[in-house]
C-alpha cells in the first residue's frame, strides 16, 4: 500500500505529494483539529493499494471514521450512493479505464471526506490523481475546502465521459448515414453489429454515470460542516456536467432508436417485397393450372383432333400470363 499526502494551503505556492509509509501515517494525529493554526488547510490522504489493516483501525479508532465507510473503501465495492455520516461523507466514483472493448471498462475511486481531510483509496495507480494535483497546483480558492478537491476530481472523471460521449455520436452519425443508405438496398446489414455495439457502450456509461450524478446533486441538502457553502457552487457545477452528459447520452439512445426503427422497417419492406414477387409468382401458375388439368382429364376431348390444339393451348396460357402480368404492373403490385 501507498500513502500520499497533499497539503493545500489557500495562498502559498506549490505543494508536492509527500509519500507516508503506513508506520508513519499510524503517528500522525488525526483530522480535524481546525485551530487558527491551521484554519483552511487540507490535508489530502492518498491511499493506493490494499488498505492495511492497522491504517483501516487507525481511521475508525483514532479518526472516528464510520467502520462501514472504512470498509466500503477498503473492499471496494461497487456501491455509488453518496453515503453521509456524523461528520463525514463516502461517495464512490467511476472513473473510466478503457473504451476500446465493446464495454466499457472503469475504475473505482472511494472519497472519504470531512473538515481538513480529503482521502482518496482505489487499488492501484490513478491517472486522475496526479491530474488534479497538476489541476490545483498547490492552491485551492479562498473560503473553499475539501469540497473543492473532490469538485476538480469529478471534473477530471467528466472529461472522460464526454469524450467517451463525443466519441460515439460520431459513430452513431457515421452509423446513421451508411444504413440508411444500404437499408433499403441490400439485404444484408453489416452495420448491425456496430449498432448492438454502440447501445452496449452507453448504456455502460449512463449505469456508472447516473448514480455519480445523483450523488453531486445530494450536496445541496448535506451538513454545511462536511461541506462548505463555497464548495457547493463547484460541486453544482459539476452535477449540472453530469447532467448534461446524462442528457447527450439519451440523445444518442434516442436516435439509435430511430436507426432500429428504420432498420425494421427496410426489412419489413423487404419481406413484403419478397412475399409480393412469390405472391404474384404463384398466380400466374393458376390459370395454366386450370388449362392443364382440363386437358389433361382422361376424356375425349373434340379439340384432340384439331392439328393446332396444341400450340393454340401453350399460346393461350401465355397470353392469360402476359395479360395478368399487365394488370398486375398497373395495379402496382409488381
Amino acid at each position: 500500500m501507498e500513502i500520499n499526502l497533499t497539503t493545500y494551503p489557500h495562498e502559498e505556492a506549490l505543494c508536492e505529494a509527500v509519500p507516508l509509509s503506513p508506520d508513519s501515517f499510524l503517528e500522525m494525529p488525526p483530522e480535524p483539529s481546525p485551530g487558527k493554526e491551521n484554519k483552511g488547510r487540507v490535508n489530502w490522504f492518498d491511499f493506493s493499494g490494499t488498505l492495511d489493516p492497522a491504517v483501516a483501525r487507525r481511521l475508525t479508532e483514532s479518526w472516528k471514521l464510520h467502520s462501514l465507510a472504512v470498509g466500503a473503501a477498503a473492499a471496494t465495492t461497487r456501491s455509488s450512493r453518496l453515503q453521509e455520516y456524523a461528520d463525514h461523507l463516502l461517495l464512490g466514483l467511476d472513473a473510466l479505464a478503457s473504451f476500446r472493448d465493446a464495454v466499457p471498462d472503469f475504475r473505482r475511486i472511494w472519497v472519504l471526506t470531512g473538515p481538513g481531510f480529503f482521502m482518496t483509496f482505489h487499488e492501484s495507480e490513478e491517472p486522475l490523481i496526479d491530474v488534479v494535483r497538476q489541476r490545483v497546483n498547490g492552491r485551492i480558492p479562498p473560503h473553499t475546502g475539501p469540497g473543492y478537491l473532490l469538485y476538480e476530481l469529478a471534473d477530471a472523471l467528466l472529461e472522460g465521459y464526454y469524450d467517451a460521449v463525443e466519441s460515439l455520436s460520431e459513430q452513431i452519425d457515421l452509423l446513421d448515414d451508411r444504413i440508411t443508405e444500404r437499408a433499403w438496398k441490400s439485404r444484408k446489414n453489416p452495420e448491425g453489429n456496430d449498432l448492438s455495439a454502440v447501445k452496449r457502450r452507453l448504456l455502460a456509461l449512463h449505469r456508472a454515470l447516473s448514480p455519480l450524478r445523483d450523488s453531486l446533486q445530494s450536496f445541496r441538502h448535506t451538513d454545511e460542516g462536511v461541506i462548505q457553502e463555497a464548495d457547493r457552487a463547484y460541486l453544482r457545477h459539476a452535477a449540472d456536467q453530469a447532467q448534461s452528459i446524462v442528457d447527450n447520452i439519451s440523445v444518442a439512445r434516442e436516435i439509435l432508436v430511430g436507426i432500429n426503427d428504420a432498420l425494421v422497417s427496410a426489412a419489413g419492406k423487404r419481406m413484403n417485397e419478397v412475399m409480393t414477387f412469390l405472391t404474384v409468382f404463384t398466380t400466374f401458375f393458376i390459370p395454366i393450372n386450370f388449362i392443364a388439368s382440363l386437358y389433361g382429364m382422361n376424356l375425349i376431348i373434340p379439340e384432340f383432333g384439331w392439328k393446332a390444339a396444341y400450340p393454340v393451348v401453350i399460346g393461350l396460357m401465355l397470353s392469360i400470363v402476359l395479360a395478368m402480368y399487365v394488370w398486375f404492373r398497373r395495379k402496382g403490385w409488381l
